[in-house]
C-alpha cells in the first residue's frame, strides 16, 4: 500500500505542477488579448469576433480530438476564456471612450 500512495503522490505532484503551467500559460495569453482589446479600442474595432471565435474553436476541437480530449470539454474551457477576453475588451473599450470624452 505505501509503494501505492508514493505513485499518487508522485502523480498529484505531476498534476500539481501541469496546474501551474496552466495558469501561467493563461496569464501570458491575456497579455497577448489585452493587446488585441487595446488595438481594437484604439481603432474602433468591435471588442467580439465571432467569426475568428468559430473557426478557432473548430480548429481547437479538431487538435482536441487529435490528442484524445473531449472536443466539448475543450470548447467548454475555451468558450470560458474567450468570454473573458471580450469582457475585457469590453472594459478597455469603455475605457477608451471615457477618455475620449474628458
Amino acid at each position: 500500500m505505501t509503494e501505492v500512495r508514493l505513485e499518487l503522490n508522485q502523480l498529484r505532484e505531476s498534476i500539481d505542477a501541469r496546474d501551474l503551467e496552466l495558469v501561467r500559460v493563461l496569464a501570458s495569453r491575456f497579455e497577448l488579448t489585452r493587446r488585441v482589446g487595446e488595438l481594437k479600442a484604439e481603432h474602433d474595432l468591435p471588442p467580439k469576433d465571432p467569426i475568428r471565435e468559430a473557426e478557432h474553436l473548430a480548429y481547437l476541437r479538431r487538435i482536441a480530438e487529435e490528442t484524445r480530449l473531449d472536443p466539448e470539454f475543450v470548447t467548454a474551457i475555451f468558450n470560458a476564456v474567450m468570454a473573458q477576453a471580450v469582457r475585457e475588451h469590453q472594459q478597455l473599450r469603455q475605457q477608451s471612450d471615457f477618455k475620449a470624452e474628458v
